[in-house]
């Protein structure tokens, strides 16, 4: 029986190559209540957005957060378990910056929120397919 290790069939300084690398991580929160603390389908509106990002970015994630809160305007703390839907990309263009300022103004007015939450990170290295 051959046993084949990883440095054997795998160059690890050219599989690594970060030049390639998807340096830009587009997070959006969607949460799980309204501002007025009735329940969202979050489910439902996570997976569109996936399906919006997967068209946009090639590929999207749906990660479960553990807890958030946020204060609302009139002064109510807001316990949320908000679904986070994520992809990564080498840029972002005007227009693509324009979908997903639309994506997050429907979807504060959809859900009945204050805001919504989208985190746009550049990251040392970034996201590699291998």
């Amino acid at each position: 029986m051959v046993v084949s290790t990883v440095s054997d069939s795998y160059d690890v300084n050219t599989s690594l190559d970060t030049k390639n690398a998807l340096s830009l991580s587009i997070s959006l929160y969607i949460p799980s209540h309204t501002k007025d603390n009735t329940p969202i389908d979050s489910k439902f509106h996570a997976d569109l957005i996936a399906r919006i990002f997967t068209r946009m970015f090639n590929g999207a994630t749906i990660k479960q957060a553990l807890t958030g809160y946020y204060l609302h305007s009139n002064g109510h703390t807001q316990v949320e378990k908000p679904l986070i839907v994520q992809s990564y990309t080498k840029t972002l263009s005007e227009s693509e910056k324009g979908i997903l300022l639309d994506l997050c103004n429907d979807l504060k007015k959809l859900l009945n929120q204050d805001c919504i939450g989208l985190e746009i990170v550049k990251q040392n290295g970034g996201m590699l397919f291998i």
